[in-house]
């Protein structure tokens, strides 16, 4: 799958995706989902949330411009995977309406 080097708000994607695969690589999974669990099958959000927490609750330590001190990070976990939701329901819609006006 082709991939930009560099997202236009200057992350480094193909540095992060060449990570991801390396790490993946070192579980010894060269195949399937990229984020998955050690048995191969696909991983879910939920499985990645006390990471994710932790790594919130670090970043608000470090810089309160990013994510404030009264901002509960347990909150913003649910937002996410509410939001991640959302796109999901929009893009299975999207597919059907064109679906549909092609019948």
């Amino acid at each position: 799958m082709p991939v930009a080097s560099e997202s236009l708000s200057g992350l480094q994607t193909r540095w992060w995706i060449e990570k991801l695969t390396e790490v993946r690589a070192s579980e010894s999974h060269t195949s399937g989902p990229a984020f998955g669990r050690a048995d191969g099958s696909i991983a879910l959000m939920a499985d990645y949330d006390d990471v994710l927490h932790t790594f919130l609750k670090e970043v608000q330590a470090e810089n309160n411009d990013l994510i404030i001190e009264s901002d509960d990070v347990v909150n913003i976990i649910i937002f996410l995977d509410h939001f991640g939701r959302v796109l999901r329901v929009e893009q299975e819609l999207l597919v059907w309406i064109v679906i549909c006006k092609t019948l």
